[in-house]
């Protein structure tokens, strides 16, 4: 009985062991112009020219309002980038640097906010609370 036992573990362990085989899946990668040859070092790396390793900008922020008070900019998440206090009539104009990745993102001017694109890398935004 102990023999049997002993065999039979020793059949569960050998079944274990060489059918756990890991297998290299190939995904053929057609229509590319970039070697297929893999990269020894990071000097070896190769990517389109137009690629772009950037993940930040620069963003140039132009902020006018009626009234003195704060404003923020952020982005949809509520992820602050920047707050500062505008004066009134007196164009706030700074730059700050958010991800490339952002199109959009929310003025807030006191408690009254927009949400502004971002075109040529500039915010511009003007609050005139006067005409409410």
């Amino acid at each position: 009985m102990k023999a049997k036992f002993i065999l039979f573990f020793f059949l569960i362990l050998t079944i274990g062991i060489f059918s756990c085989k890991k297998e290299e899946v190939v995904i053929p990668n057609l229509n590319s112009t970039v070697s297929s040859d893999k990269p020894n070092n990071m000097s070896e790396l190769t990517s389109a020219a137009s690629f772009s390793w950037q993940t930040v900008k620069n963003v140039k922020v132009k902020i006018q309002g009626s009234h003195f008070m704060t404003a923020t900019i952020k982005n949809i998440n509520g992820d602050l980038y920047f707050r500062g206090v505008i004066k009134p009539n007196i164009k706030l104009e700074t730059n700050i640097t958010i991800p490339t990745s952002i199109n959009d993102v929310i003025v807030q001017y006191g408690q009254f906010s927009k949400k502004v694109a971002i075109s040529n890398n500039t915010i511009d935004c003007i609050f005139d609370l006067n005409s409410f």
